[in-house]
């Protein structure tokens, strides 16, 4: 990181057929209690599914105003699928969230604050 500090974060998620999952998962990565200076984007990128995934996601995300980024990766695998994540990314800070977790409020905040506190660290 240098001498800058990293003050955003991408959450991505990969999924693949996750319908049954993602309502949950989006809704704990749309209503983070993100700080100020805090920039936060969630991208979801589709990886092949052939189910409702990606509306469902996309209508969590409309139902509380928050932007989400929705990628198509062809190359079926989860590696392809964090690869086109971090590839769209544009914050410092990229968290993989299986489709299946769901994330305390505050955790977007904690993770910028952690990084901004120790440089070096890394997971």
């Amino acid at each position: 990181m240098g001498s800058k500090s990293p003050n955003g974060l991408t959450a991505i998620i990969c999924c693949h057929n996750s319908g049954k999952l993602i309502e949950s998962s989006m809704l704990s990565l749309v209503t983070q209690e993100v700080g100020d200076g805090i920039n936060y984007e969630i991208i979801l990128v589709d990886n092949c599914s052939t189910d409702n995934t990606v509306n469902l996601a996309r209508a969590g995300a409309d139902r509380h105003n928050h932007k989400l980024n929705i990628i198509r990766e062809d190359q079926q695998g989860l590696i392809y699928a964090r690869m086109a994540g971090v590839r769209n990314a544009t914050q410092p800070i990229c968290l993989f969230v299986d489709d299946d977790n769901i994330l305390s409020r505050d955790y977007v905040s904690r993770t910028v604050r952690i990084y901004r506190e120790n440089e070096d660290v890394g997971a």
